[in-house]
């Protein structure tokens, strides 16, 4: 089973506005874990990304810093603002409503725009900046440009991908994947049939339809087990597959099979030589496969649940170590991965957060939390939003 890499989406910005800056900013005086640095105002906000975070009142999104201060006063179209997040120190921006046709450029963390909208992209995929590039859609065609908005490699690609470890992952006109550097040059050959960024030094790829491996950065292949279906890789393990492939007739072409079983399968992780070490056991269920993977050193596992089909039933969510053994028992109704030493967990209809030995380090009673970043969680109580410091 194929896995594509997961996209950080970055979005846009529209007219200027004053109500929130007319808003009231209500900070807590104490570090204290939980406390409120921001307390439940906004009608929307997102998470902290590089500092700041684009928050709502209204129709009005503009973005504060983790104080809460308001630092950027332009505001993001409410329809594209649900998303919006600094990279490399710059946001995508756009002054249309959104969709196909919309135009993107960038602005720096003043909230000036230092690369005039002029790139085509949609609200789901605007461009985002890593190590100094961005892919850009222009005529039909991904290129890169630097901070300034010049072109440094001409739209020539099917498919681009962020730069990370110096390389991007792009398809040319074959369909084929390849590396390039920041010249446009191919560090490694476009022969692979699908290929992700690269992730703590390797990036997962897919040599033909039945081999997945790992590359580095000198184009060494580290290929899976056979028979194994490997994911990106996360805190150094990634989710593996063992799945029953369709058989073939004469002509090497799959045939589907009456059995229904034949087409069920379960996860396990395999580490970065591509080994497998916790073997396939859990379901493959939506929230699994969506925010399964490891993180400082655990993974959300949903226990007791199934899938067959379109069907599943939900089980409960606890933690496993790299041995997969239990770390934290399946008690939660809903729960994110750790970051910064703490996860949100869901009891009944109420979130609050626990650390690594299981213990309720916030209680729950907030009704939506997100994951920590740069020190702050999002929460929500009622329909207001504010956030919690670690």
């Amino acid at each position: 089973m194929a896995r594509r890499p997961r996209w950080i989406y970055l979005v846009a910005l529209c007219v200027s506005l004053t109500a929130l800056a007319e808003q009231p900013k209500e900070y807590a005086t104490t570090a204290r874990t939980g406390t409120y640095v921001v307390k439940p105002t906004y009608s929307d906000a997102q998470d902290f990304s590089e500092g700041l975070a684009a928050v709502q009142v209204g129709d009005a999104w503009g973005f504060i810093d983790t104080t809460g201060k308001l630092v950027i006063e332009r505001f993001l179209n409410p329809k594209q603002g649900f998303n919006s997040r600094f990279s490399d120190g710059l946001c995508a921006v756009n002054f249309q409503p959104g969709g196909q046709d919309a135009k993107w450029g960038f602005i720096d963390r003043t909230g000036k725009v230092v690369i005039n909208p002029q790139f085509d992209a949609d609200r789901f995929h605007p461009p985002f900046f890593s190590e100094g590039l961005a892919a850009v859609f222009i005529n039909g065609k991904w290129g890169y440009i630097n901070k300034a908005g010049r072109i440094v490699i001409e739209p020539q690609f099917t498919e681009a991908l962020w730069f990370a470890n110096g390389l991007a992952a792009v398809r040319n006109n074959d369909w084929k994947w390849g590396y390039i550097d920041k010249t446009g040059k191919y560090a490694i050959q476009p022969t692979l049939s699908t290929a992700a960024s690269f992730s703590n030094g390797l990036a997962w790829v897919q040599i033909d339809d039945e081999h997945d491996a790992y590359l580095d950065p000198s184009g060494k292949l580290i290929p899976g087990p056979p028979g194994v279906s490997l994911g990106p890789l996360t805190d150094g393990m990634a989710q593996v597959f063992f799945k029953k492939r369709p058989p073939k007739d004469a002509k090497g072409s799959s045939v589907a099979s009456e059995n229904e079983e034949d087409a069920s399968f379960k996860y396990g992780f395999a580490d970065k030589t591509g080994q497998v070490v916790i073997p396939p056991q859990f379901e493959p269920t939506f929230s699994n496969m969506l925010i399964g993977d490891f993180s400082e050193g655990l993974a959300l596992v949903e226990f007791g649940s199934w899938r067959k089909g379109d069907h599943e039933r939900h089980g409960q969510k606890g933690f496993i170590d790299k041995t997969g053994a239990i770390a934290i028992a399946p008690k939660y109704d809903d729960a994110w991965g750790f970051t910064e030493g703490l996860a949100a967990v869901k009891i009944g209809n109420m979130w609050g957060y626990i650390d690594k030995t299981g213990r309720q380090i916030v209680p729950t009673k907030f009704d939506d939390a997100s994951s920590f970043s740069d020190g702050l969680a999002r929460v929500r109580v009622g329909d207001k939003y504010g956030y919690i410091v670690r």
